[in-house]
């Protein structure tokens, strides 16, 4: 298997452990100096849906190149 190919598999753990990083986020809420804004860190779940798309505010986008054709 090519490393292309096994990249086919990967997970982000922003999806397979979305529960624990979401208790986490809850437990850090008020209690620790946020990395992005000035204060203590909140955790604010806002969920918006758009059609058949929910998109969650407050939690890590990953995006990720298509996959190339190989000839």
């Amino acid at each position: 298997m090519t490393l292309s190919e096994a990249s086919r598999y990967i997970v982000p753990v922003s999806r397979s452990a979305a529960e624990q990083i979401k208790t986490l986020r809850q437990m850090a809420s008020g209690k620790f100096i946020s990395a992005s804004t000035a204060g203590l860190y909140r955790f604010e779940e806002e969920v918006v849906v758009q059609g058949r798309r929910v998109i969650r505010r407050n939690e890590p986008v990953t995006f990720m190149a298509p996959p190339r054709n190989e000839a």
